[in-house]
C-alpha cells in the first residue's frame, strides 16, 4: 500500500512493473506550485539549477496505478484512490504551514487520518497481490 501526498509518478518510472499489485492513495493540491497537479516538469531545481524531472498528471498516475493492478476489480482486492484538494498546495493537509511556507494548506481532512483509513481495510497479504498470477 502505498499513500502520497503531493506525490505524482516520475515519467522515468512509469513503464516500471512492479511483482505486486499495490494499493494507492495519491492526494494533491491543486494549486501546488511545485510539482503541478497537471503533471510536466517539477518546480525544484536540483544543484546545478536543472529541472529535476517531469512527472505523470495525478489522473495519470492513478490510471497507471490502476493499469498495474488490473481494474476492474484489482488483484487480490487492491484499490487506487485519487483526491484532489481545490484550495491545497503544495503541502500537507491538516497541517498548519510552517512559518514562510507560500503554499496554500487545505484543512478539508487530515491526510494523517485519511492515509490510516484507507490502508486498514488494505492490509493484503502479499501473496494475494501476486501479478504473475
Amino acid at each position: 500500500m502505498l499513500a502520497a501526498v503531493a506525490g505524482t509518478l516520475p515519467a522515468a518510472l512509469a513503464s516500471r512493473e512492479p511483482s505486486h499489485a499495490v494499493s494507492a492513495l495519491l492526494i494533491h493540491g491543486a494549486l501546488d506550485g511545485l510539482a503541478p497537479i497537471g503533471g510536466g516538469w517539477s518546480r525544484r531545481r536540483g544543484p546545478n539549477g536543472e529541472l529535476r524531472g517531469r512527472t505523470l498528471s495525478l489522473d495519470e498516475t492513478a490510471a497507471r496505478w490502476r493499469e498495474i493492478d488490473r481494474f476492474p476489480p484489482g488483484i487480490g482486492g487492491t484499490a487506487v484512490a485519487a483526491r484532489t484538494l481545490p484550495d491545497g498546495g503544495h503541502s500537507w493537509p491538516g497541517m498548519p504551514a510552517g512559518p514562510g511556507w507560500r503554499e496554500p494548506v487545505s484543512q478539508e481532512f487530515d491526510a494523517a487520518e485519511e492515509i490510516c483509513r484507507f490502508a486498514v481495510p488494505l492490509a493484503i497479504p502479499a501473496a494475494e497481490r501476486r501479478r504473475d498470477r
